[in-house]
């Protein structure tokens, strides 16, 4: 981008799924300390879950998702049909989150899905519309409950300790002690 000479009048599209919206999202944040971008999602869990909410982040040798920034996208631009093409196995990981999202939040929703899951792997348009539609509209909802993480409803936060961690660890045997 710096060699192309893009300014902070940049627009950086992402096309592709979770990962290549976040990397684009966290350089789109960080580059020039902020410049647009624009999602076009091409699996159903990008399309539901990882285009909404304007989480960016990078993983780390110390952690998945440690290093990022909330960015919203201008826009996301999202294609049901194009779900069509996408292998079974990222189909189903989508699917997934969907209904994990609607057994939640939304008992009519979860309902359609078991009334139409025929319709839905055979990746029907009509019900793969809804399918992203009513995904989208309730991870809004959670996003506006809790848009940077902060009360826990969208990311409930770790527990402070556990029981493994209270125990006391086992002191090493001499012979087990490095050498130095």
């Amino acid at each position: 981008m710096f060699s192309c000479g893009a300014l902070r009048d940049a627009v950086l599209i992402a096309v592709g799924g979770g990962v290549v919206g976040d990397l684009c999202g966290f350089i789109a944040a960080t580059y020039m300390r902020g410049i647009r971008f624009v999602q076009v999602p091409t699996s159903l869990l990008a399309m539901v879950d990882a285009s909404v909410g304007g989480k960016t982040a990078i993983n780390v040798p110390a952690g998945k998702n440690l290093i990022g920034a909330f960015h919203h996208p201008t826009v996301v631009y999202i294609d049901a049909t194009s779900l069509k093409a996408l292998p079974l196995r990222q189909f189903r990981n989508g699917l997934a989150e969907v209904v994990k999202v609607a057994a939640a939040l939304d008992a009519s929703f979860f309902e359609f899905l078991e009334r139409r899951a025929g319709d839905i792997l055979a990746r029907d348009d009509a019900a793969l519309a809804r399918v992203v539609f009513d995904s989208v509209r309730l991870k809004v909802d959670v996003v506006k409950a809790d848009e940077k993480e902060t009360t826990g409803y969208r990311c409930p936060p770790p527990p402070l300790a556990s029981p493994v961690t209270l125990q006391k660890r086992p002191q090493p045997r001499p012979h087990d002690r490095p050498r130095v």
